[in-house]
């Protein structure tokens, strides 16, 4: 799947074809490496640091959201992505047993400097 990053602050989102309705634990202040989608945007969002409208030093998104998957990697990563960057999102199921799904900022034919993020 194919998408285009969008920043706002330490936050980084991106459109994805999901539609999912709020569930009743969904919440806009998150932890570093839990991976939330926004409903209403239909966007999977990492927050790695403060947003605009954090207070202290919390994570807090624009809205409240559905927390679906945790990074195995450090999120603080993503701090290299800017507006408009292309995102891939793949299935890593080839490469090890369960769910996880790699998150990839680059092109599968260009080369190093490239940036990937697994979940879980």
């Amino acid at each position: 799947m194919r998408s285009q990053a969008q920043t706002w602050g330490n936050e980084v989102y991106f459109e994805v074809p999901v539609r999912a309705d709020m569930e009743p634990g969904a919440k806009n202040v998150v932890e570093a490496g839990e991976i939330a989608f926004w409903v209403h945007g239909h966007c999977i969002a990492i927050g790695f640091g403060r947003t605009p409208i954090s207070r202290g030093d919390e994570i807090r998104l624009a809205a409240r959201t559905n927390i679906w998957a945790k990074a195995l990697d450090d999120v603080r990563q993503l701090a290299s992505v800017s507006d408009g960057d292309p995102i891939f999102i793949e299935s890593d199921s080839a490469q090890r047993p369960g769910p996880d799904v790699v998150l990839s900022s680059w092109d599968h034919g260009m080369p190093a400097g490239s940036a990937n993020y697994l979940f879980h």
